[in-house]
């Protein structure tokens, strides 16, 4: 037989745990959705650069078509950069290895292959984000971070 000081003892500890877990959902709400965010970001992107890469691999440009060759993305790096506002700003890296004939500016700044190709990983980043194709994006905002991106040959 219960007396009254055993009574109810099940509900508070219900309470108790209850409150712990949402506490820490609360809490960890915040770190959740910038990881994804991160994450679709980066998956977009390299989505974007692969087909560019490939598109400039079978010949196509936007000058009408150029010689075909074998573009391939070795890496993709982000590099932490100063934030912007109150987004923490990302560039994309890529490092790019193709044939001599494509590449018409070492640098890689206004290059047609390098252009393509950072170009259509923004391009794609920035339909992740707000479903809507964009010809030429030069960064993409978010809720938590800011896309830009480069290239460098290897």
């Amino acid at each position: 037989m219960k007396t009254n000081g055993e009574q109810g003892q099940i509900s508070i500890e219900f309470v108790l745990i209850l409150g712990a877990v949402l506490t820490m959902t609360v809490v960890a709400i915040p770190m959740v959705l910038k990881n994804a965010e991160m994450n679709r970001g980066l998956a977009a992107a390299r989505d974007g650069a692969t087909f560019g890469a490939g598109m400039r691999g079978l010949g196509f440009s936007s000058g009408g078509g150029n010689t075909a060759g074998m573009v391939k993305i070795i890496n993709m790096t982000p590099e932490r950069q100063a934030p912007v506002g109150d987004l923490d700003w990302y560039r994309l890296r890529f490092y790019i290895s193709a044939p001599s004939s494509l590449i018409d500016n070492p640098t890689c700044v206004s290059s047609s292959v390098g252009s393509t190709i950072t170009n259509q990983a923004l391009r794609y980043v920035h339909y992740s984000f707000n479903g809507e194709w964009l010809n030429l994006v030069s960064r993409v905002n978010g809720s938590y971070y800011s896309f830009t991106a480069a290239c460098t040959f290897v």
